[in-house]
């Protein structure tokens, strides 16, 4: 029960907020989600010339999901959560946000997780996470540069945006696409697909 008072309270805090961030945090997890499996497709296929077949990639990937058994045949996971306060979990319970609950799903289908990142926050084990109070995306990037190639992410989420939206002067909405065109780009180059072992 405590994962479904955890849920329960999650929504709630998801139901409060601003639909622009809703819309923003939504719309960014899917491109760069979109981008992700694109790229593991690629790495699976050995980057040979031809067709990739990706209804059998995707199952591969995400083999279990349904039912029993673990994430892409059970492969470790090195999730590392980029964004700003959201992504943080700054006063949400436990200053958790979302990022226990996705762990501890991963977790639970058998896959060895590992959450990654330079700094550390929520009162959780396992807690890293690259995400600072307030931070636009050009920062986020140029922090990502500075750990991403080190720590080699499999599995990145990315929560990024708002900040931009609410700090007009300095950088400005009009910019995200073009900063965030750059940040998934450096993520896939730096961090290109799953661990060899």
């Amino acid at each position: 029960m405590p994962f479904l008072s955890r849920l329960a309270s999650a929504v709630s805090w998801w139901r409060q907020l601003p639909s622009i961030y809703k819309l923003t945090s939504v719309t960014l997890a899917v491109v760069f989600l979109l981008g992700k499996f694109y790229t593991l497709c690629r790495t699976a296929s050995g980057l040979q010339s031809g067709t990739v077949d990706v209804n059998q990639q995707w199952s591969s990937i995400v083999r279990g999901v349904g039912g029993h058994g673990s994430l892409g045949g059970g492969m470790p996971i090195r999730i590392m959560y980029i964004g700003a306060s959201m992504t943080l979990g700054e006063h949400s319970e436990g200053e958790r946000g979302y990022r226990q609950q996705i762990r501890d799903w991963i977790a639970s289908k058998g896959n060895p997780v590992n959450c990654v990142g330079a700094n550390r926050f929520g009162d959780f084990k396992d807690n890293d996470v690259q995400a600072w109070g307030a931070q636009p995306i050009k920062p986020t990037l140029d922090r990502a540069r500075e750990i991403v190639p080190a720590i080699q992410p499999n599995l990145v989420l990315i929560n990024a945006g708002s900040s931009d939206c609410f700090q007009e002067g300095a950088w400005g909405s009009s910019n995200v696409l073009n900063h965030m065109r750059d940040l998934v780009d450096f993520l896939l180059e730096a961090s290109p697909g799953p661990p060899s072992s």
